[in-house]
């Protein structure tokens, strides 16, 4: 029974950043998954206000409920607390005109330009 629970408080199966004492009796996340939601953080990650700066659901991929994963939200620098913080999608479009031998050359360029955007409603 000692051997038990000695391992259950210092042990980290899947070495997600939480004992598993704490995974299986504080936070219900999985001890052998350090994803538990599977979206895209450790289960560590999630329960600390670690490199992103929010604590969010280790059992909920989207804490905020936007449509969004909270691994992403992370990614854009978007709070993944806060259902009305997005990031808009901007298009440009570079245009390249060439003429060569009467031949007149036009290449579109596209990219993708995220920007974090407030809303309020």
């Amino acid at each position: 029974m000692f051997e038990y629970i000695s391992q259950k408080l210092l042990n980290d199966t899947d070495n997600d950043g939480l004992i598993d004492g704490f995974e299986i009796d504080l936070f219900y996340t999985n001890a052998t998954n350090p994803d538990t939601d599977g979206d895209g953080l450790l289960d560590g990650e999630e329960v600390t206000a670690g490199s992103d700066g929010y604590f969010t659901d280790p059992n909920d991929e989207d804490t905020d409920g936007d449509g969004y994963s909270d691994g992403l939200e992370a990614q854009w620098g978007t709070d993944p607390t806060d259902p009305n913080s997005k990031n808009e999608l901007i298009w440009q479009l570079p245009l390249i005109f060439g003429i060569s031998g009467g031949i007149i050359f036009i290449i579109t360029l596209s990219k993708f330009i995220w920007r974090k955007k407030k809303l309020h409603l």
